[in-house]
């Protein structure tokens, strides 16, 4: 099969209605279709259109009837409107310092290259299988959240650019037996495979009560996959790590960037584990907390390196790490 076109896939995204944030030669980013905050501000973005042109008619109409010797105040209706627009160009500012992030960002979804390549070669396999005047059209539904039989939380992006400089970085240790340099998703969604610097495999596996999501991208704390240099590769749309020490310092990494150090651990829990994902940011917090051994209104830039580890020890626990079964590749 020809190789896929990247510009020409990119483009029909595009034209299909999806947010392209990047691409590279392993990956396509986009923003999450499904985020409410991008309809929320669409909608501002349109409302704002719909203010200006009535404005716009006002203005006119004032200025018709000034010109017929109506004895309107132009000047105080303009202020008033300057007013009314400064007002509703701080807003957005105004809430997003009061909610200590951006509320409009939607967060990204990351795509293999070569899943989309199998799904183009597989596509084309079974036109090839119909006469080129022949109607074709198939329908394929089904439930993606079906895939996972282990629920996780929908834990947040992490960058390597995000991370707080001015916060001391822990060193990532890794069982240089069991250390990985790449990982992939297996056909079987419950399994994925790693490969050794000397090119031996092995399988982790999971099953409907054993080797959870988080043990088997050894990612404790279900961390999208964003492309971060750290990791060695995605599966089930999470990065996966060599090792989990490597996975745990990810997760300690995260809890250091800006958008949780300016926050107590109950606004930090509320943005790793929001309600609008079926979590409870409350009970979380009060679990991390008292793991801890501080309160939940404790700034988390007062946390100790010891604090923060605990911390994601107990956030391990609470996305349910749970160990499967390990198997070489022969």
């Amino acid at each position: 099969m020809e190789p896929l076109d990247l510009d020409i896939s990119v483009r029909l995204l595009q034209n299909s209605g999806f947010n392209v944030l990047g691409a590279d030669s392993n990956f396509l980013y986009l923003e999450d279709p499904f985020c409410i905050a991008r309809s929320f501000q669409t909608f501002a973005e349109y409302a704002w259109v719909i203010i200006t042109c009535i404005t716009a008619v006002l203005l006119f109409g004032w200025g018709i009837s000034l010109i017929r010797g109506a004895k309107n105040d132009l000047f105080t209706n303009l202020r008033n409107l300057t007013l009314i627009f400064g007002i509703l160009s701080a807003a957005g500012p105004i809430i997003n310092t009061i909610y200590g992030d951006n509320l409009f960002r939607c967060d990204s979804i990351t795509i293999e290259i070569s899943e989309i390549q199998t799904m183009v070669n597989l596509r084309k396999e079974n036109l090839s299988k119909h006469g080129e005047n022949e109607t074709y059209e198939e329908f394929n539904i089904y439930d993606s959240g079906a895939l996972y039989e282990t629920p996780y939380s929908d834990a947040p992006l992490y960058r390597a650019g995000d991370v707080n400089n001015s916060a001391p970085q822990l060193t990532i240790t890794t069982n240089k037996n069991n250390a990985a340099i790449s990982a992939r998703e297996n056909k079987h969604k419950n399994s994925v495979r790693y490969t050794r610097p000397d090119g031996t495999q092995y399988d982790k596996i999971g099953g409907s009560s054993s080797g959870s999501r988080s043990w088997l991208n050894n990612n404790p704390g279900n961390i999208r996959f964003v492309g971060q240099r750290d990791a060695i590769g995605s599966a089930g749309g999470f990065a996966v790590y060599a090792s989990e020490e490597a996975g745990m310092q990810a997760l300690i990494n995260l809890l250091k960037t800006k958008n949780y150090q300016n926050k107590t651990i109950r606004g930090a829990m509320k943005r790793y584990a929001p309600a609008s994902d079926g979590n409870n940011p409350q009970s979380y917090a009060n679990k991390v907390a008292r793991y801890v051994g501080v309160s939940v209104d404790t700034p988390m830039s007062k946390l100790t390196d010891a604090q923060l580890r605990k911390m994601a020890e107990r956030i391990k626990q609470q996305e349910g790490y749970r160990p499967g079964k390990i198997q070489e590749v022969q």
